[in-house]
């Protein structure tokens, strides 16, 4: 999540799918005190909650937050799907913007435009085709 252009958060996600199973696994990361202590490179392009001008909730509130959230969220996943993508959808900073995409098989960019049924990122190439990522790092290089 960027504020003011810095990042502020991120969230890494995995999937694995076994047997009409999926299991996601999570990474949350959220800068709660000063960048000052990055490598400058990362400091340049980080913020943090006390950096946009908030008290940062200590470790355990923002746990506790964080956990009812994804519980909620895999909840919906468990019963409205289409909800849970609709409401990503509504979310996603990506939309509209210029990407490079890290994929397993090579870095592909593209105007990110759209989130399939399936939650999959949709591309848009200059060439006008479009086609859906499931897997991959975006990394916004301009506004589209």
């Amino acid at each position: 999540v960027l504020h003011g252009g810095r990042k502020l958060c991120g969230v890494l996600a995995e999937a694995r799918h076994q047997q009409g199973r999926a299991d996601v696994f999570l990474g949350i990361g959220v800068n709660l005190t000063s960048s000052a202590v990055l490598p400058p490179e990362v400091a340049a392009i980080a913020t943090s909650v006390a950096e946009a001008g908030a008290v940062p909730p200590t470790r355990e509130t923002l746990l506790a937050a964080l956990s009812g959230a994804v519980e909620r969220r895999a909840m919906q996943a468990e019963v409205d799907v289409p909800g849970l993508v609709a409401d990503w959808r509504v979310r996603l900073i990506t939309l509209g913007r210029h990407v490079r995409l890290h994929t397993p098989s090579g870095d592909v960019e593209g105007e990110a435009i759209d989130v399939a049924p399936d939650g999959e990122l949709v591309l848009r190439f200059p060439d006008g085709t479009e086609r859906a990522f499931a897997a991959g790092d975006a990394v916004t290089t301009r506004n589209a």
